[in-house]
């Protein structure tokens, strides 16, 4: 990408790279987009008022995802997704880096 000029100033990419268990298979980069949900699901119990004070946090399943393209979905594929990021969490590709993305095999 530095060869080819394709990294601007104001780019960041966010690259998340999967845990592949025995017998899987990594898959490819994929340019994705921010997904909505998140890997590992969270149940808050209790109340806390202003004044301080406790909850209990639980672990459970993840939301389903709702944003086609996600970079969670891919995530669960065993993909590589690679997002473009900005100060609102989401940036349109360049055009170039997806270009690139979707010549890797």
């Amino acid at each position: 990408m530095v060869r080819r000029d394709l990294l601007a100033d104001d780019l960041v990419l966010n690259v998340n790279f999967p845990f592949v268990g025995p017998g899987e298979r990594l898959g490819r980069a994929v340019k994705a987009d921010v997904g909505r949900s998140s890997d590992l699901g969270l149940t808050y119990a209790g109340d806390v008022p202003a004044t301080g004070g406790t909850y209990l946090l639980s672990a459970g399943a993840p939301a389903t995802e709702t944003r086609p393209n996600a970079d969670t979905t891919a995530l669960a594929s065993d993909n590589i997704p690679v997002t473009a990021l900005d100060g609102d969490w989401g940036k349109p590709m360049p055009v170039g880096i997806r270009l690139l993305l979707g010549s890797l095999r």
